[in-house]
C-alpha cells in the first residue's frame, strides 16, 4: 500500500507524540550530547491538541501499510506559511518519507494561499540544512531568546506612545485594533496576517496582545503568553514597524517592561534574529540576555521582510 496523508485525529494523538519521542531523541542526543540539550522531552498531548484546535487540517500524518510513519505540523498566516515538527519513524527513515512529508506540507500550505513558508532546524544538524536547501529552502537568520529583567525601566517619563491589551476592549474596539494590526503586519511583509493565532490566544485564554500607537497610528504589537507557572512574560510575537525611530522602539519595549511588572513578573523577553548584528547588539546594551540555544531559519520564497527591528517568530 502507498504512502499517503491526512490530517490527524485526535485519537492519534498519543501515537503521534511516540512517534515524535523516537525520532527526536537520538537525533539530539547526538547533537547536544549529556547537556541539557540532549535530553529530549516527552512531546505532549496538550500541546499537539492546541495545534489541532487553531488549524484543524495543518496536523499531518503520512499512513503506509496502516501505520503511522511520519508527521509534520503546518500553520498558515494569510500568504505566509510554517511548518514544524517534521518527523518519520525510525523503521522508515532514509526511504525519502520525510522528502514526501514536506511536499504534502507545501500542497496543504498552498490549498491555504500561502505563498511563502518557512520553517526552523537546529543549526548544528547538517544534514537537515543540506535536506532542506535541496528543496530550494535558504538560510535566513539565526533565532535565540531573549530576556531582561522587568523591575529597572527602559526609559523614564511619560511615554509617547499609548498601549492597551486587547482583552480589556469590546468587541467593536478589539475589531477595529485586530484590522490595525493587520495593516501593520501587511507593512512588513504583504499577505502577512496573524488575526487567527492572535483570537486563538485570547478565546483561549492563553495570553494577550498588546496594541501600541501614537495618536492613531498603530507602531507595534506584541503577542505574549502567560504561563501561569512561570516567571517572566513570553513573547511569542513582537512586530514593530520599521518606520519607528529608535527612541520609539525603546519605548516599545518599555510599555512591554510595564506589562511584565504588573503582570507580577521578574523578567520579560521575546525571540531575536541575532544574524542581524544591529538589532542583538542594541538589545544586549540595554540589558537582555541572549540564551545560547539557538535555531536556523530557513525560508522558501521572494517576499520576505528586509532586516530591521522585526523581531518575529513565526512558529509560536
Amino acid at each position: 500500500m502507498s504512502l499517503y496523508f491526512r490530517p490527524i485525529r485526535p485519537d492519534e494523538i498519543p501515537d503521534l507524540c511516540r512517534l515524535v519521542d523516537s525520532a527526536y531523541s537520538a537525533t539530539v542526543k547526538r547533537l547536544f550530547g549529556n547537556s541539557s540539550g540532549g535530553r529530549w522531552a516527552h512531546y505532549q498531548e496538550s500541546k499537539v491538541g492546541s495545534y489541532q484546535q487553531r488549524e484543524p487540517d495543518g496536523v499531518r500524518i503520512g499512513i503506509r501499510q496502516g501505520q503511522m510513519v511520519t508527521v509534520c505540523i503546518c500553520r498558515s498566516f494569510g500568504k505566509v506559511g510554517w511548518f514544524h515538527t517534521l518527523a518519520v519513524h525510525r523503521n522508515y527513515q532514509g526511504k525519502g518519507i520525510g522528502h514526501k512529508a514536506v511536499l504534502d506540507a507545501q500542497r496543504y500550505l498552498a490549498s491555504r494561499g500561502v505563498t511563502n513558508i518557512g520553517l526552523m532546524t537546529w543549526p548544528a544538524a547538517l544534514s537537515n540544512i543540506g535536506f532542506y536547501q535541496n528543496l530550494d529552502y535558504q538560510m535566513a537568520g539565526l533565532s535565540v531568546h531573549s530576556y531582561r529583567s522587568s523591575s529597572q525601566a527602559l526609559a523614564t517619563g511619560r511615554s509617547p506612545l499609548q498601549s492597551v491589551l486587547l482583552s480589556s476592549l469590546g468587541e467593536w474596539s478589539k475589531e477595529q485594533a485586530l484590522a490595525a494590526i493587520a495593516l501593520l503586519c501587511e507593512g512588513m511583509m504583504p499577505g502577512l496576517d496573524y488575526s487567527s493565532w492572535l483570537c486563538w490566544t485570547l478565546e483561549q485564554d492563553m495570553g494577550d496582545v498588546m496594541a501600541i500607537g501614537f495618536e492613531d497610528e498603530l507602531v507595534a504589537m506584541i503577542l505574549a503568553y502567560k504561563q501561569p507557572r512561570l516567571d517572566y512574560l513570553e513573547g511569542k510575537l513582537l512586530a514593530i514597524s520599521p518606520a519607528c525611530k529608535p527612541e520609539e522602539q525603546l519605548w516599545v519595549l518599555e510599555h512591554f517592561r510595564r506589562w511584565a511588572a504588573n503582570e507580577g513578573r521578574a523578567s520579560f523577553g521575546f525571540p531575536v534574529d541575532i544574524a542581524d548584528s544591529a538589532v542583538a547588539q542594541r538589545l544586549q546594551k540595554l540589558d537582555f540576555r541572549l540564551f545560547d540555544q539557538s535555531m536556523l531559519n530557513m525560508v522558501k520564497g521572494d517576499s520576505w521582510p528586509a532586516k530591521g527591528v522585526h523581531l518575529v517568530r513565526f512558529s509560536g
